[in-house]
């Protein structure tokens, strides 16, 4: 089929029947539609959710993440989804990152931001709804006692 884009041959399409093939076209765009709007309609996966396995040996990261890898690529591989597999290739990659710095230096006015993104989310709460901002907040880690 490749060896066919090289030769010189000029190749035309006759449409002895334009309506029906139409119709088909018609139908496969629909059917790449729904395929998309399925991808459309999966949960909203976050980058802190796909990669926090990176930063902690804690097996319950390692589950979250293998969650949510599950969530971003399921629509593109139903049925054949293997989460066995996603597990294993993020876990030879666990705990292998330092944890990402706090935003408190890198945001500038970052308790203003804190406060506006409480109150945002306080209203979405009352309204029913979960996916919320303040989980995207990294604070300052808490100081380890010393043993």
């Amino acid at each position: 089929c490749f060896d066919r884009r090289f030769q010189d041959i000029e190749t035309k399409t006759v449409l002895t029947d334009p309506a029906t093939c139409m119709k088909k076209q018609v139908q496969k765009q629909a059917k790449l539609r729904e395929s998309f709007q399925s991808t459309l309609d999966s949960t909203p996966t976050a980058y802190e959710e796909l990669f926090e396995f990176e930063y902690t040996a804690d097996p319950a990261a390692l589950n979250r993440s293998v969650a949510a890898w599950t969530n971003f690529v399921g629509p593109l591989l139903q049925p054949r989804i293997n989460q066995a597999l996603i597990r294993d290739v993020l876990q030879a990659h666990q705990n292998s990152r330092s944890q990402p710095a706090s935003h408190k230096d890198k945001v500038i006015g970052f308790k203003d931001v804190v406060k506006k993104i409480k109150k945002h989310d306080a209203a979405l709460k009352a309204n029913g709804e979960t996916e919320l901002l303040e989980g995207f907040i990294r604070y300052p880690q808490a100081p380890v006692a010393a043993s």
